[in-house]
């Protein structure tokens, strides 16, 4: 893969990684007790068009709160009349000591002005406990941010949205960063167009 994310996906204590590229190809490898020796737990082939990851659209991180990583992939050009009309998914892996190519749940947009599948982060944004996955959903001039709670009994069930719109029509392209600004220990978000 040209892209790589490390986390622990299984329940032993070496490093895995989940690589993607282009041609919209991902690999989950399982790390061993061998600097240069992995076990392939997971290959998916999405295509170039459906899979234009960057590395905010594939989070690894523990959804359910079991101690083990999750994967969750923002398709924001999937669509299911072969690339026209673009709704996107979302499609999330429950990490474990094996991975199914069954995602354990998918949710799919409605129409191309109401996609999913946007760049994601993740951080504590309403207070310091509780952390969330947060799906930015760009409809320029607006932008929706749209809170999954991350936790036991996690499920692709947003809870709360926030909107953003822009005093502008022209925005062409836009830079987001969850990060704790005024060191409260609650994230901020900046938004750059």
């Amino acid at each position: 893969g040209e892209r790589v994310k490390r986390g622990f996906i299984n329940s032993d204590t070496f490093p895995d990684f989940v690589c993607w590229d282009d041609r919209g190809t991902i690999t989950v490898l399982f790390g061993t007790s061998r600097i240069d020796s992995f076990v392939t737990a997971l290959v998916l082939h999405e295509g170039p068009v459906v899979f234009q990851y960057t590395a905010d659209a594939v989070v690894l991180t523990d959804c359910d709160g079991d101690g083990r990583d999750d994967l969750v992939l923002f398709e924001g050009g999937y669509s299911e009349t072969a690339g026209s009309d673009p709704i996107g998914r979302v499609m999330y892996f429950k990490g474990g000591n094996s991975l199914k190519t069954t995602p354990t749940e998918i949710r799919t947009g409605h129409t191309r002005e109401d996609f999913i599948g946007g760049q994601a982060y993740v951080g504590k944004l309403i207070d310091t406990v509780n952390r969330y996955m947060v799906e930015v959903r760009s409809y320029p001039p607006k932008f929706n941010l749209v809170l999954y709670p991350l936790g036991a009994g996690f499920t692709l069930t947003p809870r709360d949205t926030f909107m953003l719109v822009l005093d502008s029509n022209r925005v062409y392209s836009y830079a987001l960063c969850l990060t704790d600004i005024d060191n409260d220990n609650v994230e901020d978000i900046l938004l750059g167009t």
